[in-house]
């Protein structure tokens, strides 16, 4: 697919097939793609934790279902939990600069690379941010202070399930040439 029309076609899926399981291959593929991204200082600040199937991937989804939320994840067959790891100080850094902790930026250029990957593959995904940490960490087995972020959900969306018209606002209003 043509990139510019792979970035139409990718939206957030809220109806999946769950009959249709992801194959390994494609998983790796995805997953290869957010581990390439770009980090600040080539930090990687991320840890991917990856649930198919199965009892665990069911608790992570009911995580993410408080109050009615995020429904479709019950029938999404993959959901890739992503934790933002400790922040580390660079030595000889101390520039009179902002300070800014950049994982949560290096976080979303990563998911962005899978949302991409996955629609290149001909999956869909969804980036949940609204979840219950606390009950994802023990589903998962994870240290309590570990920092999860989001989750996102990989799988097929279901037949007929339609590319929505991006409504967004116009380029004249958004990009500020000076």
């Amino acid at each position: 697919m043509e990139f510019f029309e792979l970035l139409k076609q990718r939206q957030s899926c809220r109806s999946y097939d769950k009959n249709k399981r992801v194959n390994n291959e494609d998983l790796q593929k995805i997953l290869e793609a957010g581990l390439i991204a770009p980090s600040a200082k080539n930090s990687q600040p991320w840890k991917f934790y990856v649930t198919a199937g199965g009892e665990t991937k069911n608790l992570v989804a009911a995580a993410c279902q408080e109050k009615g939320m995020n429904m479709c994840l019950s029938d999404c067959p993959v959901l890739i939990t992503i934790a933002k790891e400790p922040h580390k100080q660079l030595p000889g850094f101390e520039l009179p600069i902002k300070i800014q902790d950049f994982r949560p930026v290096d976080i979303g250029l990563s998911v962005a690379q899978m949302t991409l990957a996955a629609k290149e593959l001909g999956l869909d995904t969804l980036i949940v941010g609204w979840l219950n940490d606390k009950k994802i960490i023990t589903a998962l087995d994870l240290p309590d202070d570990t920092d999860i972020c989001l989750v996102l959900g990989v799988g097929y969306a279901t037949e007929g399930y339609e590319i929505r018209e991006k409504n967004r606002k116009s380029f004249e209003e958004k990009v500020v040439f000076k």
